[in-house]
């Protein structure tokens, strides 16, 4: 449905939704023509004065409330345009991010013909349910404007012939162009949801007062926040004069900002949001669907987006930080339920993590804040050799995300290095049917409990549940003939093809004991006894490297989107190297581990997270290593550039940034608050959370990946080149 049939001109504002941005292909299938513009532009006229606009019209959108900034644009703006160019330009009102907290009143903005042609809004903005459900008003004047119908479907049409293309749509609008069935059972609940509100809140204009008071609280605390050097630890995207801002109206109860450490350097708002979902404050993150109002603020332009989309970020990823500069912010909403309380938790919570934060700062360094002794041993020069302890642990994980298997002196006190890694790690992974998406133990802890078993003498991999011994194993052999590709699996941002079972019994077997729909996925280069793969995959170029040295961990658990570094990396080399996001192998020093478990127990000596839940195991494996090596202080691991490990070399390719599943306890799936708040205050580098080292294997000129090639042996002395 879209007003002015033929070479529609579409402007909008800057601070629009994607949704109202994304008109402007609607306008272009016309042969029309968009812009963006500024409210600046608009009030003086030289948005529709350029290229004839006000002589030929159009259609032009704004919000109300802009849904990043909270910045608010006048109702009456309608009539002004009307007032000056007349009929001839239609008016949008997004109202989807103001009507929540403020009462809409068309009835003092002049004549009916003064106002708003379209105003759109969503109910689940509003009352938080249902979900999917909104309203679009249109004035009766202007229904002859709108284009002819194209599409039509079930109800809209008044009568229609099936051999001939002659059909007439029904005479109401709402039955015209809204096809299908209405969602009755949602549009029923509105009436609940209506009833409750006035019950709990009163009117809209009560709920509005108290935002209101709520926000200059909320603004006043913000600006004050300062690092004892007395830079500011927040910056607001707001306009000058906030305060005044909020009590004219034109600032909702909603900020976005960006957090700076004490020497004034960015915080990366992924971490920041990590952090604040353990300690039960829900924040959003990114781009929020507002570009012009993101690029204004950020201060970017079309080439810088493009710069940033070309480095590998995409909207959903966690690359925060490109080139020095955020590449998103964070957003802080009021509502009915916000409460005083509610700021001062917030505030108290960037003063415990950030006040007198450095970002450029190692773990070394963290680890002496508030007075405390180094802990990490002097750097140690590229040309000394040192042996610093031995290789105590190994662990691969065949299924990603799911358990490990420990390599023991019980069971082998060695394992054979492939290109991808150790062999069979992560060369399988679950794939959700619905979506065809990977699986990990973010959304589903329950993958803890998934214990694989690679059974060499079988040629076999073999599965039970660690709770539920009822379901039997689960038999797949390396070579099934039961295989059929899939094309459609988006791994770290790219869709790759791959094989997955095609036994019912194997998807019936896991979709079963997960509670999810889903089948068992896997690469078979990963699975041959003697890959011919004689050089290991190469790093990708630098020019895509968006953080070297803080990368993702081998795991997808650790940090779901380092996908688009690793998407980068899987389109030059156009193959598949096991389905690890990062790195070959990950490295945790036994030290290490052991300072965190000290730090973590000096702060919750009951066993008991701040959350009430128990803490996990935290020991090494914890953290999901596929290496476990016995140093001799903690995080002196941070200093090694290359080590040795019997007699395999590597390279030190960066620590390993951690995400929340490292609180999963990976024997009951349960998880915790910890170890990751505690290595947020004592373990960041570059504003992000990190623990353990990745690894690159540097084989021999003239040695190939082979059974009877590199191996790992329990035992193994370190040495540190």
């Amino acid at each position: 449905m879209v007003p002015w049939r033929d070479r529609l001109r579409l402007l909008y504002l800057r601070e629009s939704h994607t949704s109202v941005v994304g008109l402007r292909n609607v306008a272009r299938s016309r042969g029309g023509c968009s812009r963006g513009v500024t409210f600046e532009e608009v009030e003086e006229g030289h948005a529709f004065d350029s290229d004839g606009a006000a002589a030929s019209g159009g259609l032009f959108a704004y919000p109300g409330q802009c849904n990043l900034s909270g910045a608010r644009y006048p109702i009456d703006l309608a009539g002004r345009i009307k007032r000056r160019y007349g009929d001839k330009w239609l008016v949008l009102l997004d109202a989807a991010a103001l009507v929540p907290t403020t009462r809409l009143d068309l009835d003092d903005k002049g004549h009916d013909s003064d106002g708003p042609d379209f105003i759109v809004m969503s109910f689940y903005k509003v009352f938080g349910a249902p979900t999917g459900l909104g309203a679009l008003f249109v004035k009766k004047a202007v229904v002859g404007d709108l284009d002819e119908k194209i599409y039509f479907g079930g109800g809209t049409v008044a009568a229609i012939a099936y051999d001939s293309e002659w059909q007439r749509y029904r005479d109401s609008i709402s039955m015209r162009y809204e096809d299908g069935t209405p969602n009755y059972q949602a549009i029923l609940s509105l009436e609940h949801a209506m009833n409750a509100f006035e019950r709990n809140f009163g009117s809209l204009h009560s709920v509005s007062r108290h935002v209101q008071a709520i926000s200059e609280y909320a603004y006043k605390r913000l600006v004050r926040l300062v690092h004892t050097n007395g830079r500011p630890m927040v910056r607001l995207y707001v306009e000058s004069n906030g305060g005044q801002a909020i009590r004219q109206g034109k600032q909702g109860g909603t900020f976005a900002f960006n957090v700076m450490d004490a020497r004034g350097q960015w915080v990366g708002y992924v971490e920041l949001e990590r952090l604040a979902s353990l300690r039960g404050i829900a924040l959003r993150v990114g781009g929020h669907c507002n570009p012009g109002c993101k690029q204004r603020w950020l201060e970017m332009d079309a080439s810088d987006a493009q710069r940033i989309f070309d480095k590998g970020h995409v909207c959903w990823d966690d690359h925060d930080i490109v080139d020095g500069r955020p590449v998103g912010m964070v957003r802080i909403s009021f509502g009915a339920m916000s409460s005083v309380q509610d700021v001062d938790s917030f505030v108290q919570f960037l003063q415990e993590y950030f006040a007198n934060y450095t970002a450029k700062r190692d773990c070394a360094a963290t680890a002496t804040m508030d007075n405390r002794p180094s802990l990490v041993s002097p750097s140690i020069t590229p040309n000394d050799w040192q042996a610093v302890g031995e290789l105590t642990a190994m662990a691969i994980y065949p299924i990603k995300s799911c358990h490990s298997i420990s390599i023991t002196a019980g069971n082998s006190s060695s394992w054979p290095l492939a290109a991808a890694g150790f062999a069979f790690d992560r060369a399988w992974m679950l794939v959700r049917q619905s979506d065809h998406s990977p699986m990990t133990q973010k959304k589903y802890p329950e993958m803890a409990k998934i214990l694989p078993r690679v059974d060499l003498a079988r040629q076999a991999l073999v599965v039970r549940h660690a709770t539920n011994p009822d379901c039997g194993e689960l038999v797949v052999p390396f070579y099934s003939l039961n295989t059929v590709p899939v094309d459609r699996v988006r791994v770290c941002g790219d869709v790759v093809t791959i094989d997955r079972s095609s036994s019912d019994e194997v998807s019936r077997w896991l979709s079963n004991v997960l509670g999810v729909s889903c089948y068992l996925a896997f690469d078979k280069s990963l699975l041959s006894p003697n890959p011919p793969l004689s050089h290991p995959p190469s790093p990708p170029p630098e020019s895509h490297a968006l953080d070297a040295k803080s990368g993702d961990s081998g795991d997808a658990d650790k940090g779901d989107a380092a996908e688009s570094r690793l998407c980068t990396r899987r389109k030059q080399a156009n193959s598949l190297h096991s389905f690890a996001n990062d790195g070959q192998y990950l490295l945790v020093n036994e030290a290490s581990a052991r300072q965190v478990a000290d730090w973590v127990h000096e702060a919750c000596p009951d066993g008991i997270d701040g959350s009430g839940k128990p803490l996990p195991n935290l020991g090494p494996l914890q953290y999901r290593p596929n290496i476990v090596v016995r140093g001799r202080r903690p995080f002196e691991e941070f200093n090694w550039e290359v080590i040795e490990i019997g007699s395999e070399r590597f390279r030190v390719m960066g620590p390993c940034r951690r995400c929340q599943i490292m609180c999963n306890d990976q024997h009951t799936g349960i998880g915790s608050r910890e170890p990751y708040l505690t290595l947020a205050k004592r373990c960041r580098l570059d504003g992000k959370v990190v623990f353990g080292l990745h690894l690159k294997h540097l084989p021999s000129s003239d040695r190939r990946y082979r059974a009877s090639g590199a191996h790992l042996r329990l035992g193994d002395i370190v040495t540190v080149l």
